[in-house]
């Protein structure tokens, strides 16, 4: 899929998908009823009800039960989907890359407590699949190749958001190594594999807490990962011990029966295949028995009575949104994220006293970029371009476009620079779920660091990117910076690092 049709892809699913919700706010309706008595009291209609999404994120209320709404939310960056001014955080790669459990666990807790401010009790997130195919759509929102540091990670925002008393969802149950025909594709494993690579931060996320797990679009082995057997029943349920309820993710269900009788508890967002006509033909048919959607309930209702959820208001009013305290933890957490791959010639740190005139090239030198989709904050706070901080800072900024090099008077320019940073890689319309993106950074982005660096010595180039990239250009630059997508907290965390104010950590050759 080329960029022109990525574009229009996003400009109908942010439409679609992506529309705002104000905050929910309802007084405190205490449920007295205990679980086993709540499934005694629904009728059947109410019980498949119950076991499928209402108003995309919801699950259904029963108000007669004193049943309350429960909002699930987007989560991997930040709080998703809501129009109120939440904090954006950098994506869980750039999280991944800190290698910071204490400073994981501050994120968590951060985004828990808004995301109790908006009415919301649980989280979707944390994203823990494995990055098996470098260019796979959704990279950007696991924590990377390594399961024992994505467990790690899954670990410390688990426990965090226990604490604020959030539902944490660990996703995307499993081996969701691709985004490019999801609803085909098959992921074809081993078992070996399977339990060494790409279910161990599933497993330690089951051990350190989380109440809810959601499956992934894809096959496993030839089995639509929403009614796999082994997986949910065999190694989940059995072998792992998982008390809590399984989740599809939206629009990934693909059978009543097979679904119902060894698959998830609760399709999301709406009952298309768990719906009463299709459940109700499948009960007259002896397919399924009333205590299959029982077994379903009680799952879902024990985390929800369990977690406290249906004992307290729907929103916490003891939080607050985008705290001081928060936007400190995303800068800090943006300028652990930031790595070093190259600084060959020494450039780095730099001496500020030298640098007065900047060349800023790179499609990304306007834009605060992030990985689009599902986990794509809409910013209701202000955000402030790379190129606004160095003008800010009192940095002389001349900004060229992408075909400068074809302009000798430009290239002049960037000659007599002092400095010149190249900010480039991907964006939300390369990289998102849906699809997968290129390996490849755009010809004229990589034609133009080439150029720069022979023109300038002093040439910093730094990558947007959620995951790897073809790096057969890397050899003509010498200094070289990758920094994921870093959040609302970007340019300041960039600007400290390259004007030698914080210090970079190395990554290992």
């Amino acid at each position: 899929m080329n960029r022109k049709k990525k574009e229009l892809f996003q400009k109908i699913m942010i439409k679609k998908h992506m529309s705002l919700k104000k905050r929910v706010t309802g007084g405190y309706v205490k449920c007295d009823y205990s679980v086993d008595q709540l499934i005694n009291e629904m009728s059947l209609d109410e019980k498949i009800d119950y076991i499928s999404g209402i108003n995309d994120f919801c699950i259904h209320s029963i108000d007669r039960l004193k049943l309350n709404e429960v909002w699930t939310t987007d989560a991997s960056a930040g709080v998703r989907g809501w129009d109120e001014k939440v904090t954006i955080f950098p994506a869980p790669i750039a999280m991944a890359a800190t290698y910071n459990r204490e400073l994981v666990k501050n994120i968590s807790t951060a985004i828990c407590k808004e995301t109790r401010v908006v009415g919301s009790s649980v989280l979707l997130a944390p994203g823990v699949n494995i990055a098996r195919v470098p260019t796979c759509g959704r990279n950007f929102e696991y924590f990377g190749e390594d399961p024992y540091l994505s467990g790690e990670l899954a670990k410390a925002y688990i426990e965090a958001a226990n604490k604020v008393g959030v539902i944490t969802t660990v996703k995307h149950f499993a081996c969701n190594n691709s985004d490019y025909d999801r609803h085909k594709a098959d992921s074809v494993v081993e078992e070996r594999a399977l339990f060494e690579i790409y279910l161990p931060a599933f497993k330690k996320a089951v051990d350190s807490g989380t109440l809810s797990v959601m499956t992934s679009y894809n096959l496993i082995n030839g089995v639509y990962a929403s009614e796999n057997q082994y997986l949910i029943e065999e190694v989940l349920r059995k072998k792992w011990g998982f008390k809590g309820f399984v989740i599809s993710d939206w629009t990934s269900v693909y059978s009543t029966v097979d679904a119902i009788k060894h698959g998830i508890d609760l399709e999301m967002p709406k009952g298309i295949w768990f719906c009463r006509e299709k459940i109700k033909q499948a009960l007259d048919n002896n397919e399924i028995k009333e205590k299959d959607i029982d077994k379903k309930v009680l799952n879902i209702l024990n985390v929800l009575k369990t977690s406290g959820v249906l004992d307290r208001e729907i929103n916490d009013k003891t939080y607050e949104l985008h705290t001081p305290k928060a936007q400190k933890i995303a800068y800090q957490a943006a300028l652990e994220s930031i790595t070093l791959l190259k600084n060959d010639n020494n450039l780095l740190p730099l001496n500020k006293k030298e640098i007065k005139t900047i060349v800023l090239l790179g499609k990304n030198r306007n834009s605060i970029p992030a990985g689009g989709g599902s986990s794509q904050i809409i910013p209701k706070v202000e955000m402030i371009s790379f190129e606004d901080k160095l003008i800010l800072e009192g940095y002389k900024v001349i900004s060229l476009n992408s075909k400068w090099y074809k302009t000798e008077s430009k290239k002049e320019i960037i000659k007599k620079a002092d400095l010149v940073i190249i900010k480039t890689g991907f964006d939300g319309i390369d990289e998102s779920e849906f699809y997968d993106r290129d390996y490849e950074i755009e010809k004229e982005e990589v034609k133009g660091i080439i150029e720069a660096t022979k023109l300038n010595k002093k040439t910093i180039t730094i990558i947007n990117s959620g995951g790897a990239f073809n790096p057969n250009w890397v050899k003509y630059e010498p200094t070289l910076l990758l920094s994921y997508y870093l959040g609302e907290k970007e340019s300041d965390a960039l600007f400290d690092i390259i004007l030698a104010i914080q210090r970079l950590v190395w990554v290992n050759k």
